[in-house]
């Protein structure tokens, strides 16, 4: 191939120079070859042209002038980096990204810890929440409380088609599901059951079983199909490529073809970080090999702890006669294994040396180990993994030996500022949904009084609205945190409403429980004049004067 020439102006106010570029590289069979010759070609070209071609002192206009430089290509390193779309990206990989951070979810500690993190505090014990918020004039309480009712009964008992679980169960495991292999699936079904509540249950499917080989361009008229999902020409999604059984099961497959599934059957979760993305990433995808070789440095520590536990004193020959550590010579005058020397084995092992020769020295062996440094090292570690995970090292690890109040607080601040927002993104994308299928479905079968199918297909935005709410988190100094919120919502900062759903409580049940109790309290003790009343006074006079009373009574009764 000939070569060609170019013209590049280094400065606007100096001439010109050619440069001769060195000819394109015949494309090699696997690529490499073709890569490997143009990234020597492309330094060739920079050592003809100079530094200064590429001075950004020197420019103020057009031309070379300095831009980014993580995009400057150096001889130490010539970083080469493809520039994909967020579904290309993936499918590159996929599919050993998944079955690496599935491996690491099952045998590394630090992974199956981040996962059941991110669970907790996400769904909690209870799921999110979400209760009927249905408003004509006002709120509508008899009638949302009969919804709750009815809907609670069918998550407790209906939800899962296999029968395990319950949704709140099932939320746990859908959610994950989305850490390990950055998605979930939920499949809606219709069970034949006539003693149920409702037909309505949902079958929770893995993210293998979505069709990844299923790809169609769409040139021929028909939809594009992008890794088992297929989409209108709008962009929209409008069906799911599924597997019948899971590609991976222990029983083979009935048959490797996929089969179409409309889309409003199927509810597909994933934490979408790139508008090309229509596929999810596992969250261990960043720091997937910092975690296998900080597991390898690991078991290395403890392989080399174990080792040295094991030597107590070594014995220093004066006229050879081995290595002391269980070898003796053979008739060549190599080391090897004999049988008296298994024996000195074994008493080392024991930590016993004995059979000591004239002129033998005994030396007592220092173990190294555990490492002394290796602490700050595996800290520094684990912090780097928990942010490639977006949480803090205290939320991941647990760890509060070093840690402050100051400090917890923090890392629960920021901890919160992760999880809340993937509560509300969890809610709207699985819980709501399942949510308005359940009323529609309670509308359609007449399961609750005064709500029927016409009234929400008339009137959706009425009858199906609804308030949600995921797991609160436990407060780290009681006294201090619920007096600032006693004083929030005085000063108007906030709502009582809002403040028992960051507690992980619902506004109307708390009220509920402090009127049952009050109501008991009056019956029991009304009798005897005893009242029952909850007050926390937030003045500080007023607590002065309280301990003042109270210090007053506690001399008197010593003094009588």
């Amino acid at each position: 191939m000939s070569r060609f020439t170019t013209t590049v102006e280094c400065n606007p106010g100096a001439a010109a120079h050619a440069v001769a570029l060195p000819p394109l590289p015949a494309v090699a069979r696997d690529g490499r070859e073709s890569v490997q010759s143009l990234s020597r070609d492309i330094r060739k070209l920079f050592r003809q042209m100079g530094p200064q071609a590429f001075d950004g002192s020197r420019h103020r206009g057009g031309g070379f002038g300095r831009s980014y430089a993580g995009a400057n290509l150096q001889r130490r390193d010539p970083w080469l980096a493809g520039n994909l779309s967020g579904d290309a990206a993936l499918a590159q990989g996929a599919d050993l990204l998944v079955s690496r951070s599935r491996d690491l979810m099952r045998n590394e500690p630090t992974a199956s810890a981040a996962r059941a993190r991110i669970v907790e505090n996400t769904i909690g014990e209870e799921g999110i929440i979400c209760e009927s918020a249905i408003a004509f004039d006002g709120e509508s309480i008899a009638e949302n409380r009969l919804i709750d009712d009815a809907a609670r009964r069918w998550c407790e008992e209906e939800a899962d088609a296999e029968g395990e679980l319950s949704w709140y169960e099932m939320q746990q495991v859908a959610m994950g599901e989305v850490p390990e292999a950055g998605e979930t699936i939920l499949y809606k079904c219709a069970s034949t059951d006539r003693n149920r509540l409702l037909p309505l249950c949902y079958q929770l499917l893995e993210g293998e079983q979505l069709d990844r080989s299923r790809n169609h361009l769409g040139d021929d008229g028909q939809n594009v199909i992008k890794q088992g999902i297929e989409f209108d020409k709008q962009g929209r999604k409008v069906a799911y490529w599924i597997f019948t059984d899971h590609p991976h099961d222990l029983v083979p497959m009935r048959t490797w073809v996929s089969k179409r599934v409309d889309a409003s059957r199927i509810i597909h979760y994933y934490r979408k970080s790139r508008p090309s993305l229509h596929r999810g990433v596992p969250w261990l995808a960043p720091v997937l090999r910092l975690m296998r070789n900080f597991n390898g440095y690991f078991d290395s520590e403890m392989d080399a702890a174990h080792a040295a536990s094991h030597f107590a004193v070594a014995v220093m020959r004066a006229n050879g006669g081995g290595s002391g550590l269980g070898f003796g010579d053979d008739e060549d005058g190599e080391e090897c294994l004999t049988d008296a020397s298994v024996d000195n084995l074994q008493n080392l092992y024991g930590s016993i040396i004995a059979d000591l020769q004239a002129g033998d020295d005994i030396k007592q062996v220092q173990a190294t180990r555990p490492n002394p440094q290796a602490e700050p090292w595996i800290q520094l570690i684990l912090n780097s993994m928990a942010n490639g995970m977006g949480m803090t090292y205290l939320g991941l690890t647990g760890d509060v030996r070093k840690a402050s109040y100051s400090s917890a607080r923090f890392a629960q601040v920021v901890d919160k500022r992760f999880y809340r927002p993937l509560q509300r993104s969890f809610g709207r994308g699985v819980a709501l949904k399942v949510r308005r299928e359940v009323v529609k479905q309670l509308a359609v079968y007449e399961r609750v009084d005064g709500l029927r199918a016409q009234q929400v297909a008339a009137n959706p935005y009425v009858w199906l609205r609804t308030r949600m709410r995921g797991p609160g988190w436990e407060e780290i100094d009681k006294i201090k945190e619920i007096t600032g919120t006693v004083e929030k919502i005085r000063a108007g900062l906030g709502t009582f409403q809002d403040e028992c759903a960051a507690g992980g409580g619902g506004w109307r049940a708390n009220i509920d429980a402090m009127a049952e109790v009050l109501e008991y309290a009056e019956e029991k003790l009304g009798p005897y004049g005893v009242k029952l009343t909850w007050m926390y006074p937030t003045d500080q006079a007023a607590v002065a004067e309280i301990v003042k009373q109270g210090d007053a009574a506690n001399a008197a009764e010593e003094t009588d």
